[in-house]
């Protein structure tokens, strides 16, 4: 008898892990997910409970992550309003004791708040002294929101920079190098950096600018010199220490596959050497764990603009898709596993975006939007995700993302959900997607979307197919 049961149970486990019963769905792999057979699911799951329910002789572990069970996210509720116009487009940020920043807004908004979810409350944050600044950039770094732009009169980058703490603007000088727009800036709170390499037409600069602005002064002094000529359309990448360089192409026309990296708290810029993979113009690039991935892109400066990509859309061919990973402390590139096929990477809106989802304190994802097409078998817009601790490409339920220290958000956005729907979230906690319960207000375009430890905050955003912009607060909570 007791043979007997031990083989049914081991044949159920069998059918189990041939066919897993329709439980939380996961991102698909790079392989085609194959039809469901439920008869002997079903008939698998019966045996499984009368065996374990009259014991079995011998353990068997399940190595399946669908039975994995994710956090719940039920209870929906509103919060306090916020206290600013309606909006959307707005920069936000979690703040290190779990506030949450908002600020801007496609409306030409320069004032924002900061709520906090313990106590729901706001505390309005004035209105930013950018005078006729257009703003390129927004970061925010030990308590302090850098805001820097061009001025519409002169045309030179300047800024301001919101102090938390004393609740006081404090104005980022006239930058007297460089004008127009910078490739890339680092703000570490107390130490902005930014580059300009390269640039076309009445944009074009006669060579590549490092200039650093310390928090409190009153002047810019120039950094240490970019080690190449000028270059256009390179990949740029910036934290708050660090700014790399790679690619784009030279006056003389030729393309390249190399780069550099600028390390703000040395005034220093360290070669990044010739990458695995083709010299490209326009690339993407992102800051990974172990190093800076580079990928996208297009091999000419003056490509065909004729063909469709593999959603049947109009794009430019010369764009190519697979990424290389550059170790910095070694020196050495590497080539992770290629990107799904089916990823639509070689259309012209792809974009390499840095996660910060974390896994034992080490960010673990690297994101790539695919804004030009939708995911083959769901035929809803999607992004894939690239887990450099395992080598593994999946793909994201929605095309929103949102990461935060112990997960990936992904909510709705007005392509995905054109009708007046409810808002929709779902969660990645390391080992699958959770879906919350629909939310009570219907799909937002450009919210402001904060994820905290136990918390999503919803804040704003554009409404219905009229776009009509909102500034009320909903949370739910990431229940274990």
């Amino acid at each position: 008898m007791s043979s007997r049961i031990d083989e049914e149970f081991r044949r159920a486990v069998r059918v189990l892990i041939a066919d897993p019963p329709d439980l939380p769905p996961l991102p698909a792999v790079t392989r085609p997910t194959r039809p469901q057979r439920r008869g002997p699911t079903v008939l698998a799951l019966a045996m499984l409970v009368v065996l374990i329910a009259v014991g079995v002789p011998s353990v068997i572990v399940l190595s399946n992550q669908r039975a994995t069970q994710g956090p719940s996210l039920e209870n929906w509720r509103q919060g306090a309003e916020a206290p600013f116009t309606p909006r959307h487009g707005m920069f936000s940020a979690a703040l290190d004791d779990d506030r949450i920043l908002v600020w801007g807004g496609v409306e030409s908004a320069f004032d924002g708040g900061i709520y906090d979810p313990s106590n729901d409350t706001w505390e309005a944050i004035p209105e930013a002294p950018v005078g006729d600044l257009s703003v390129i950039g927004v970061k925010v770094a030990a308590g302090r929101l850098a805001v820097i732009g061009t001025l519409e009169v002169g045309g030179r980058i300047a800024g301001t920079v919101f102090d938390v703490g004393s609740g006081e603007w404090l104005k980022v000088p006239t930058n007297p190098d460089i004008a127009t727009f910078v490739d890339g800036f680092a703000w570490d709170g107390e130490t902005l950096a930014v580059v300009r390499v390269g640039g076309e037409a009445e944009w074009r600069v006669d060579r590549p600018i490092t200039s650093r602005w310390e928090y409190g002064t009153t002047e810019w002094s120039l950094g240490a010199q970019f080690p190449f000529d000028v270059r256009a359309g390179a990949g740029v990448a910036a934290d708050s220490s660090r700014i790399a360089v790679w690619g784009g192409v030279s006056d003389d026309g030729q393309v390249h596959d190399d780069g550099a990296i600028y390390i703000v708290d040395d005034d220093r810029w360290d070669p990044i050497p010739s990458a695995p993979i083709t010299a490209r113009v326009n690339p993407e690039a992102a800051w990974l764990q172990s190093g800076l991935a580079v990928g996208g892109g297009m091999e000419s400066n003056n490509p065909d603009l004729s063909g469709l990509d593999p959603n049947g859309q109009p794009y430019d061919p010369g764009i190519v898709p697979g990424i290389a990973l550059y170790h910095v402390a070694s020196g050495t590139w590497d080539m992770p596993a290629s990107p799904p096929d089916d990823s639509g990477f070689n259309g012209p809106f792809n974009a390499l975006v840095p996660s910060e989802y974390y896994d034992n304190g080490q960010p673990q994802l690297l994101v790539r939007s695919t804004w030009g097409g939708s995911h083959p078998t769901s035929g809803i817009h999607a992004a894939y995700w690239y887990q450099e601790a395992t080598d593994e490409w999946g793909w994201t339920p929605m095309s929103d993302l949102h990461p935060a220290d112990d997960y990936l958000v992904a909510t709705t956005r007005t392509v995905d959900n054109p009708d007046n729907d409810a808002f929709a979230v779902r969660l990645w906690n390391g080992q699958q997607w959770s879906t919350a319960a629909k939310g009570p207000f219907t799909n937002r375009m450009q919210a402001a979307v904060v994820v905290t430890n136990d918390q999503i905050v919803v804040i704003g955003g554009a409404q219905g197919r009229q776009l009509d912009a909102t500034n009320d607060t909903w949370i739910i909570d990431i229940e274990q």
